[in-house]
């Protein structure tokens, strides 16, 4: 499918979507269309988004803040589009569009994103669809092994956890949800496409609900490159305690990247390679305690088994101390240059290490229309963390307001450590329409 198809596709939807909302709110039936469409249902926000950064006046893959240009500061613009559009007895097109626009002190750029647009067409006790859709699965809020959906994706992780999924790209896709007593199943395709999916996938879900126990269960398959199985189990004890497991089980092509010693030199000789092969299991245990006013404290340990082990670990600090030290005695500068933008280039704070622990105390009334939250995620590995609380203030049902900081602790060369800046807040203001 063309890039060219596929915007003249979206625009295309979204016209018929305005033009259909104008009919129905004006009271015009247009001979072509107008009959077939039922409710719409359709929201509008725009929001900005300003953050700030506290950048270390060195680290170890940016010494001196030379190898890398990071931005004190940007602003980011959006505005949001969601659509539910009825077609009597026929479906429904769904849609959520994101305009971008980002604002730092060296450039100005915008994107347009479709997270979701996709038609669902019921045949009796089951759903047909195809488009774009994102697909979100996993019952944990720190981690989701079984989200596979969900790996390389941008998500705006200034939101809180449960939310952050939610304006997340999409992929197309063609399957159905079949629904029983208690049961249902799932599964489609995701075909390879030039611009935007690199590899076929195949995916599978059968939930049960085990209500004699207060449990719910599902299985999960993905066939692509790299395949997996898995499990989300859920299990409520009374009115407070919720604990829960999410685990997978990878198995195929792995594009995780380490540090390889060529030779010992000098300078010495290194390149990053592709792990190739691999299996490991990715697995979350975690709950939830409600108190009686609403507050809950959420626990988990992720054991990341395709994140990188101890030695891996030590491979990519050292490649990057070796670097960082001849860089500043000026030997070999420029190849030195590359191996600390090659390091830059592998990081993905909060997801590389194998032992982590994620806690948030959330206080959902700490004043009236006021949300709090404090939540710290933690390498058992190497003793870093990250720090993040969280303030949201509801002026009304159309206009919130939230606060959220990041605050990095850790040795140099710890998960946390490597990062270019120790702090970052973001304010951000959304009004509904």
């Amino acid at each position: 499918m063309s890039y060219r198809f596929r915007i003249s596709f979206f625009l295309g939807f979204l016209l018929i979507g305005l033009l259909s909302g104008v009919a129905i709110a004006e009271g015009i039936n247009f001979p072509i269309f107008g009959p077939i469409f039922g409710p719409i249902d359709a929201t509008f926000s725009v929001f900005t988004q300003p953050q700030a950064y506290q950048l270390k006046a060195t680290s170890l893959l940016n010494p001196n803040q030379t190898i890398i240009a990071f931005p004190e500061w940007k602003n980011r613009v959006s505005a949001i589009s969601v659509s539910r559009i009825h077609l009597q007895k026929i479906g429904l097109l769904y849609s959520q569009v994101r305009w971008i626009l980002d604002t730092d002190k060296a450039q100005t750029t915008g994107v347009t994103i479709v997270d979701d647009c996709f038609f669902e067409m019921p045949i009796q006790d089951a759903f047909l669809f195809f488009g774009k859709k994102n697909i979100r699965e996993g019952v944990g809020f720190g981690f989701n092994p079984t989200d596979f959906f969900g790996e390389k994706k941008t998500v705006d992780r200034s939101r809180r956890e449960e939310d952050r999924r939610v304006e997340r790209e999409g992929d197309y896709v063609v399957g159905m949800d079949a629904f029983f007593d208690k049961f249902s199943v799932s599964a489609g395709v995701c075909p390879r496409i030039d611009v935007g999916q690199s590899d076929t996938r195949v995916f599978a879900k059968a939930t049960v609900l085990l209500d004699e126990i207060n449990t719910d269960l599902s299985l999960h398959y993905l066939g692509s490159s790299l395949s997996g199985v898995g499990y989300n189990l859920s299990s409520t004890f009374g009115d407070s305690l919720v604990v829960y497991s999410e685990t997978a089980y990878r198995y195929g092509i792995s594009s995780k990247k380490v540090v390889a010693l060529i030779q010992d030199g000098t300078p010495r000789q290194y390149k990053i390679r592709e792990e190739g092969h691999t299996q490991f299991v990715d697995t979350v245990l975690g709950g939830q305690f409600t108190c009686s006013d609403r507050s809950n404290v959420i626990l988990e340990y992720h054991y990341h088994g395709g994140g990188y082990d101890d030695a891996q670990w030590r491979s990519l600090t050292d490649y990057s101390q070796y670097s960082h030290d001849l860089y500043l005695k000026n030997t070999a500068p420029e190849l030195m240059k590359s191996y600390l933008q090659q390091a830059n280039g592998l990081m993905n704070v909060g997801k590389m290490r194998q032992h982590m622990v994620f806690l948030r105390y959330s206080c959902p009334e700490l004043f009236d229309r006021t949300l709090a939250s404090v939540a710290i995620l933690y390498g058992l590995a190497d003793g870093s963390c990250v720090s993040m609380p969280y303030i949201e203030y509801r002026y009304s049902d159309t206009v919130i307001a939230y606060l959220s900081l990041y605050l990095f602790s850790g040795s140099t060369t710890s998960e946390f450590g490597l990062l270019n800046w120790d702090s970052q807040v973001t304010c951000s203001m959304r009004w509904f329409f």
